[in-house]
């Protein structure tokens, strides 16, 4: 039984078209292949970067702050929280406060909001490895949940 829906090739001259499309096409991705590759060596088009590094660039622009923005993004905030020491570094966990970050967790199906540990660096003389353990209120710059101290001072002796 034929098929309707396939058409034999009559001629030789069909034959001859549909190679020589063919052919054009295969050329055309080959050119188009080689512009897309960066050259290596003094004659790189693009200072010799590769395209992984091209793309890590564009990448930066396009989520870069613009630049009038940097000063006014990091602003000064009062929180409250539990300070918890991890590794060398220590954290405020448990955040309250206007300003407190919040996130959303797998764990509840990304509806209920919880608070976000906030790494903390020390800004001056704050000392936070004296209140491991304790809750306190801390007024600094937040920056990416990293809280960058001015001052703490204790709330209660635990956080529980």
């Amino acid at each position: 039984m034929p098929s309707k829906g396939l058409k034999k090739i009559g001629s030789l001259d069909e034959l001859i078209i549909a190679t020589a499309i063919a052919v054009v096409c295969a050329f055309a991705l080959v050119v188009f292949a080689s512009r897309q590759t960066p050259l290596d060596g003094p004659r790189a088009g693009r200072g010799g970067m590769t395209r992984a590094q091209i793309n890590a660039a564009e990448e930066r622009a396009i989520w870069a702050q613009p630049k009038g923005t940097t000063a006014s993004s990091v602003a000064t905030v009062t929180l409250t929280g539990c300070i918890e020491k991890r590794g060398d570094s220590f954290r405020l966990t448990d955040t309250e406060g206007d300003a407190a970050p919040r996130s959303r967790s797998w764990k509840f199906g990304f509806i209920r909001r919880g608070t976000v540990p906030l790494d903390l660096v020390d800004g001056g003389q704050t000392a936070p490895f004296r209140h491991v353990g304790e809750r306190v209120l801390v007024t600094g710059t937040l920056d990416d949940r990293e809280l960058t101290l001015r001052s703490l001072r204790r709330v209660t002796d635990s956080c529980s």
